[in-house]
């Protein structure tokens, strides 16, 4: 008789938290695993995979199906992070086989399930850091049942650091044309990684780049992506240049320089930055400075003016004053 009270309750209380609960229909692309380059790269035309729709199982189906949590350390490292699973209010209560009062818990399956397939994964409730085994195929945005013994309590070791991917150096294989301007590599996605976990990648010229991997990039799959080595040197210069120059037009030639920070005129009321003033020197360089005066040693001096946008963006030493202050 008791028994049977405590099903229906449970049945309630889950019918309560969840209602009719559909899961909208995913589509996803499907790469190609084979060892071919072309058919591992994510912008070739691909079939489409359909998850279809989901109801929510029955309260003995959900009880039957579920995995069992437990604090045992699996052999095969989780190949995630750990995922917070928070509990319904109210919790719904289950008596699992050990005899222990439990709680029945849904959970979303990770982006990086694509897809989990009965293999080990790492789930903090409260401060409980538990491990269950995930069902066979079950895609990221899919849900299933855990059942979590009850109180749940932090393990002794709970403050060891969480689980992070290892910091790896990614190889990269050119795949476009070597004279092309934009280059187009190839990098093989680690087994440790997935979609959207940060990356760094060595390009064929050795510089290293990091990246977030994109959506649809698991392990053993590959994935493309483009750069312009050319482009992105021409757009730090500038960036420097604008930073930590002025250009300014000289009076004395009508040129435009590139004058350094480091000898222009400062504005005592505002402290902004102007173009100095040029000076001529008989067996020295040029110099700069805040002002001319009317002694026979201001000689020579003449007046520049800021010309946003007049200056060539170049490091070259002919669009640029080389002397130094006065």
């Amino acid at each position: 008789m008791h028994s049977h009270i405590f099903s229906a309750v449970c049945i309630l209380a889950l019918s309560a938290r969840s209602g009719a609960i559909r899961q909208d229909v995913t589509k996803v692309h499907e790469l190609d695993s084979s060892n071919d380059a072309k058919g591992r790269f994510p912008g070739n035309e691909a079939p489409m995979v359909e998850l279809g729709v989901q109801e929510l199982p029955t309260y003995h189906d959900a009880v039957a199906g579920a995995s069992y949590a437990s604090t045992e350390e699996p052999l095969q490292h989780p190949r995630g992070p750990a995922l917070q699973v928070p509990v319904s209010a109210p919790p719904v209560y289950v008596m699992d086989p050990r005899l222990v009062t439990s709680i029945l818990l849904e959970v979303v399956a990770p982006t990086w399930c694509w897809p989990c397939n009965s293999e080990p994964m790492e789930i903090a409730v409260a401060r409980t850091r538990l491990y269950i085994t995930t069902p066979n195929s079950i895609f990221a945005g899919q849900t299933f049942f855990v059942v979590v013994p009850e109180p749940l309590e932090p393990r002794r070791h709970d403050v060891t650091p969480q689980w992070h991917a290892p910091d790896v150096v990614l190889e990269s294989v050119l795949v476009s044309d070597p004279a092309s301007a934009v280059k187009k590599v190839l990098v093989q996605v680690p087994q440790t990684h997935g979609p959207g976990m940060p990356v760094k990648v060595k390009v064929p010229d050795g510089d290293i780049r990091e990246m977030v991997l994109p959506v649809g990039a698991f392990y053993p799959y590959s994935f493309t992506f483009r750069y312009n080595p050319t482009a992105e040197a021409e757009e730090e210069m500038m960036k420097n240049l604008e930073m930590n120059y002025r250009c300014c037009f000289q009076d004395f030639d009508g040129r435009y320089l590139w004058y350094p920070k480091s000898v222009l005129k400062v504005r005592i009321t505002n402290k902004e930055l102007h173009c100095p003033r040029r000076q001529e020197r008989i067996e020295l360089p040029a110099c700069a400075k805040d002002s001319c005066g009317l002694l026979v040693a201001d000689k020579g001096c003449t007046k520049t003016h800021h010309r946003p946008g007049m200056c060539i963006y170049s490091m070259d030493k002919e669009h640029h004053f080389e002397g130094d202050s006065c």
